[in-house]
C-alpha cells in the first residue's frame, strides 16, 4: 500500500518521497490484505482491552454528577421523546425547555447499550464503543495523511491509554470521562478535518466523496450535539483555510473552495446554520455572561493544558504532568512534521499549531484582561488530542528514520530493504498484543484500586437507590405518556443556618445525601425516574428561565444559595407541587421527614470544616392549589417589558390564578375555562378544556416558539403566547383539544429559537434587573 495515501503534492524520486512521508521504519508497499488484517487485530484488541479495563474500573464509568446526568438524560429521551432530527422538549429537567444535547439516537455507544427502558445497563460496553471509535478515527487520519502504520496505530493506543478512565484515576481528565459521546463527536470531527485536508483535483469522484463525507460529518454533529460545534469548529475551519492557502495550483484551490461552497449552501438550505445559531444565542450565558464566568488562574486548563498541574513546586511532577507531556509532545511533534513531513502532514501540522496558537492567545489574553466567560480553553485543546497523539508518536519514531537512512549507506541488498516493512508489521502486531497482556495483568489491580478510591464514593450505581422520599414522588409525580401531569418537585437544599454560614457548603448538601442514602434527592436522583424537577442543568437554559429564578429563588452572586423566604404563590403558579428542603417551611403539608447523617467519608472527600454538623433533616412538603394547567385568568395586565412582569408577579396582593401578565394577544372580555385534562405525550402534552367563550389557560410549562400546536377539533386552532414571562398561555374559543409538542431542529424547526431571541429582545430581557439590581448577577 502506498505510504503517502492522501498526499497528492509530494514530488521527486522514491527516496525523497519516502523521506517526506514520515519516520518510515515500515515499508512503503504492503499487500492491502496484510494491512487490513493488522487494522482488524488492533481495533478488535482496543475494544476487548478497553471493555475489560472499564469493567475493572466500573465505578469510574459515568462517574460523578455529570456522568449520572447523562445516564438520566439518555433515559428521558428514550422514554419521553421521539425527535430524531433535532431536539425535542424536556419536561423532566426544568420547566419544559428544549431537551439538553446530546440527542442520544445519533451515538452508537448509547444506541447499542440502551435497554427497552432507556437505561444503559452496561456502561463499560458503552465506553469501550466510544474508545474504539476514537482509536479508529485516529488511525484513519494517520493513514490517509501519509503517516506510517506503526505511527498511526501507536497514536491510537496513546490517546486510548492516556485519556480514558481505564485506570485509577485517568491520566488526563477529558470530557469523555463523563460520557463517551464526547469522544464520538471528536471522532467525527477528525474524519471531517481529514477529509478537508485531503480534497484535491486529482479525481472529481474523490472530491465528491470527500465533500459528502464532510457534509455527513457536519450533519451528524448538528443532529447529535449541535452546541459542541463551538468546540470542534475552530480546528475544522482552520484546516479549510490552510488547505486553501497551501493549495499547489489554482485548480486545487478552486476545487477546495467549490467543495466548501457546496457544503455551506447545503447547510444553509437545510437550516443547519440558523438552528445552531438560535441554540447558542438564546441562552442565559449569552444574555447574562456573568453567569458562566470561570475562575481566572493559570492552572487547571483555564489558560491552557500546558500549565495544568496539581502542585506548585518546581519538581519533576510539576514539569512532567500528563497534560503537559501530551500537549507539549504534540506541539513538538507538529513542529517536526513541518520539517520532515509530507505536504499533507505539513497541512495538518500547521492546522494544529495555528489552532493551538489561537487558543493560547485567547487563554492568556483572557487571563490578563479577566473577562473570559466561555468554555474553558482545555475543552478546545481536547479537540486536538488525536493530532497531538499523531505528532507525538511521529516524533518518537523519528530517530528510527535517521537510523534507517544511515544504515542504507552500508547495506543495500534487496533483503535489507525489506526490513522496514517487516519492522512496521511487527510494531503494528506486537504493540496491541503487549498492551493486551499488560491489561490482563493490571486488571485485578485496577479493580482493587477502584473499590478503595475515595472519590468514587461520590458516584453511585445507576439508577440510584430508592428512598422514602423518592418512592413517594415516583408514585405521585412521575411523568408517564398517556397519564395526567401531576406537578413537579422543587429542591431547596442548603437553607438551614449551619449550611448558610459555611461558604460553599450549600451546594454540597446533595452529596451528603448521596453519601448517606445513595440518592442525591436532587438532579439525577429524581430525573432517573422521570420525576419532573424545577432544577435545570443545561447549556441551553433560556434567559427567561434564568431571570425568573434569580428574581424569586437565589440570593447569592453565583446562583447556588437559596433565599430563606420562598414565595409559595409563585411556586404554585409554575406547577411546583412538592418541595424537598432541609429547612422547615410553614404552610405546606409535611409529607415526610428524613434524617440525613453526615458520614465520616464526607470529612475526607469534601474540603469543608464541619465540626458541628452531624446530621440534618430532609423534609418533603406538598403544596395545595397548584397550577396543573387549570389556572384560567380572566384579568389581563398588559406589560411590555420583562422587568415590569416580574415586579407584578412579586406583588403579593395579586392572585396569580386570576391574572396574567405580559404582551397578551387579547383585548375583549375573558371567560373562565374548565380544564378537563393535561396529559403527557412524547415531547409535550395534550390538553382538553371547555369554555363559554374566549378563554386563557395558564400552563405550567416554559413558553417557546418551538412549541407546535396540533389541533384535534374542527374549529380554529388555539394560540400559544408568552405569559408571566416564563409560562405558556393558551388562548382558545369554547373548545380546546390539542397536542402542544416541542421540536427544534433543521427544517421546520430551524428558526424557532431565533424567534425566541427576537421575542426576548422585544421585551428587553437583558435589562430585566434594572429596577431591582440586587436580584441580578454580579455586575448588574
Amino acid at each position: 500500500m502506498n505510504h503517502s495515501t492522501g498526499d497528492n503534492h509530494s514530488t521527486g524520486d522514491s527516496e525523497g518521497l519516502e523521506w517526506k512521508t514520515g519516520p518510515s521504519i515500515l515499508g512503503r508497499k504492503r499487500l492491502p490484505v496484510v494491512e487490513a488484517f493488522l487494522w482488524l487485530v488492533n481495533i478488535a484488541l482496543v475494544f476487548l482491552t478497553t471493555r475489560y479495563l472499564f469493567r475493572m474500573n466500573s465505578p469510574g464509568v459515568f462517574w460523578s454528577f455529570d456522568g449520572q446526568y447523562f445516564l438520566a438524560l439518555f433515559g428521558i429521551q428514550h422514554r419521553l421523546s421521539d425527535v430524531l432530527f433535532g431536539l425535542g422538549g424536556d419536561f423532566v429537567i426544568g420547566l419544559g425547555n428544549i431537551s439538553p444535547p446530546p440527542n442520544a439516537r445519533w451515538f452508537p455507544s448509547v444506541l447499542l447499550t440502551w435497554n427497552t427502558s432507556g437505561v444503559i445497563e452496561d456502561g463499560p460496553l458503552a465506553y469501550a464503543i466510544g474508545a474504539t471509535e476514537l482509536f479508529a478515527a485516529t488511525l484513519v487520519c494517520g493513514r490517509i495523511l501519509g503517516f506510517c502504520l506503526a505511527v498511526s496505530i501507536a497514536a491510537g493506543w496513546f490517546i486510548t491509554l492516556w485519556t480514558w478512565p481505564l485506570f485509577i484515576p485517568p491520566k488526563i481528565v477529558t470530557l469523555w470521562l463523563f460520557s463517551p459521546t464526547f469522544a464520538e463527536l471528536l471522532s467525527v470531527s477528525v474524519i471531517v478535518t481529514t477529509a478537508i485536508l485531503s480534497i484535491a483535483p486529482r479525481s472529481i469522484w474523490r472530491s465528491i466523496l470527500l465533500t459528502m463525507i464532510t457534509f455527513l460529518g457536519l450533519t451528524q454533529i448538528v443532529l447529535g450535539d449541535p452546541t459542541s460545534l463551538v468546540l470542534v469548529a475552530p480546528v475544522m475551519t482552520i484546516s479549510g483555510v490552510i488547505a486553501v492557502l497551501l493549495a499547489s495550483t489554482p485548480a486545487e484551490r478552486l476545487t477546495i473552495l467549490s467543495c466548501g461552497a457546496v457544503v455551506g449552501i447545503a447547510c444553509l438550505v437545510l437550516g443547519y446554520a440558523p438552528y445552531v445559531w438560535g441554540l447558542l444565542a438564546y441562552t442565559s450565558s449569552v444574555f447574562f455572561p456573568e453567569t458562566s464566568m470561570v475562575p481566572h488562574n493559570l492552572y487547571g486548563g483555564v489558560t491552557t493544558l500546558l500549565l495544568w498541574t496539581p502542585v506548585s513546586d518546581l519538581s519533576a511532577t510539576f514539569i512532567f504532568t500528563p497534560e503537559r507531556l501530551f500537549v507539549g509532545g504534540g506541539i513538538a511533534g507538529s513542529i517536526a512534521l513541518l520539517v520532515f513531513g509530507s505536504a499533507g502532514q505539513r497541512r495538518l501540522a500547521l492546522t494544529v499549531l495555528i489552532t493551538e496558537g489561537v487558543l493560547l492567545s485567547v487563554g492568556f489574553t483572557n487571563y490578563v484582561l479577566n473577562y473570559w466567560f466561555g468554555p474553558r480553553i482545555w475543552y478546545f485543546e481536547l479537540m486536538l488530542f488525536p493530532y497531538f497523539a499523531l505528532g507525538f508518536c511521529f516524533l518518537v519514531f523519528l530517530p528510527a528514520q535517521y537510523a534507517w537512512r544511515t544504515a542504507q549507506i552500508f547495506f543495500s541488498s534487496s533483503a535489507f530493504r525489506r526490513v522496514p516493512s517487516l519492522a512496521d508489521c511487527a510494531v503494528a502486531m506486537l504493540l496491541p498484543v503487549l498492551i493486551g497482556i499488560y491489561a490482563l495483568a493490571k486488571g485485578p489491580i485496577v479493580s482493587e484500586q477502584a473499590r478503595r478510591y475515595p472519590p468514587y464514593l461520590l458516584g453511585s450505581s445507576f439508577p440510584q437507590p430508592e428512598t422514602p422520599i423518592t418512592r413517594t414522588l415516583n408514585a405521585e409525580a412521575r411523568l408517564v405518556p398517556g397519564q395526567p401531569y401531576r406537578g413537579r418537585v422543587a429542591v431547596f437544599m442548603g437553607r438551614f443556618p449551619e449550611a448558610r454560614d459555611v461558604p460553599g457548603l450549600a451546594s454540597l448538601m446533595p452529596y451528603f445525601s448521596l453519601l448517606a442514602t445513595g440518592n442525591l434527592h436532587h438532579g439525577p436522583g429524581l430525573w432517573q425516574d422521570d420525576i419532573p424537577a424545577l432544577f435545570e442543568y443545561s447549556r441551553l437554559r433560556s434567559p427567561a428561565r434564568y431571570a425568573f429564578e434569580r428574581y424569586f429563588w437565589y440570593s447569592d452572586d453565583i446562583g447556588r444559595s437559596w433565599r430563606v423566604d420562598l414565595d409559595l404563590r409563585v411556586l404554585s403558579a409554575i406547577g411546583v407541587r412538592f418541595i424537598i428542603t432541609d429547612f422547615p417551611i410553614s404552610g405546606p403539608k409535611l409529607r415526610l421527614e428524613l434524617t440525613i447523617p453526615t458520614p465520616p467519608s464526607a470529612q475526607q472527600l469534601i474540603p469543608v470544616s464541619l465540626p458541628t454538623l452531624r446530621s440534618f433533616q430532609l423534609y418533603l412538603y406538598e403544596l395545595e392549589d397548584v397550577n396543573l394547567g387549570q389556572f384560567s385568568p380572566t384579568e389581563v395586565s398588559q406589560k411590555e417589558d420583562a422587568s415590569s412582569v416580574l415586579a407584578a408577579l412579586a406583588d403579593t396582593a395579586g392572585d396569580l390564578s386570576h391574572s396574567v401578565f405580559g404582551v397578551v394577544p387579547v383585548s375583549g372580555p375573558l371567560r373562565k375555562a374548565d380544564m378537563e385534562s393535561v396529559t403527557i405525550v412524547r415531547d409535550g402534552y395534550r390538553i382538553r378544556a371547555s369554555s363559554e367563550g374566549l378563554s386563557i389557560l395558564l400552563l405550567p410549562f416554559e413558553f417557546s416558539h418551538c412549541l407546535n400546536v396540533v389541533n384535534r377539533t374542527a374549529g380554529p386552532a388555539p394560540r400559544v403566547f408568552r405569559a408571566d414571562l416564563l409560562l405558556t398561555g393558551v388562548l382558545f374559543d369554547r373548545r380546546l383539544d390539542s397536542d402542544i409538542v416541542f421540536r427544534a431542529g433543521p427544517g421546520i424547526g430551524a428558526l424557532c429559537r431565533l424567534q425566541d431571541l427576537d421575542d426576548a429582545n422585544r421585551i428587553r430581557l437583558r435589562n430585566v434587573f434594572e429596577h431591582r439590581p440586587d436580584a441580578g448577577p454580579a455586575g448588574q
